[in-house]
């Protein structure tokens, strides 16, 4: 899990960092056998991640996709609207389905910063 504390103005420059983050926790994960050792398929592993991280901006929502193997599954989604009836700008939301998002409660700002990531999804709330 990735610690993001820096704060933006724009929004896709926060999404970009957001991006970082979860390649960047991707990336530290430890192997199967609990080592950090990196071995040409791990190594492989990585690349194809960070390769398969994609974004679709709509008009109140921007959708991070990740791709493993050759899945394409939904990472989450940020708020892409000051006229949403519940969240503000940058808010993250965990996705709900493929093209929903959960609209209980946000998961951070990339915005605001000061939240935490997983390459897995946007965090479940505590």
């Amino acid at each position: 899990m990735k610690q993001v504390t820096k704060q933006f103005t724009d929004v896709m420059d926060g999404v970009n960092n957001l991006i970082k983050a979860i390649k960047a926790d991707y990336c530290d994960s430890t192997s199967y056998d609990g080592s950090k050792t990196k071995t040409e398929i791990r190594t492989r592993m990585e690349k194809e991640f960070c390769e398969g991280i994609s974004v679709k901006i709509g008009k109140k929502y921007i959708s991070i996709y990740k791709k493993l193997g050759s899945q394409s599954c939904i990472w989450g989604g940020i708020v892409n609207t000051d006229k949403h009836k519940k969240f503000k700008k940058g808010d993250i939301l965990m996705a709900n389905g493929y093209n929903s998002f959960a609209q209980n409660a946000a998961r951070g700002s990339v915005l605001e910063g000061g939240f935490r990531v997983q390459w897995t999804g946007a965090n479940y709330l505590i």
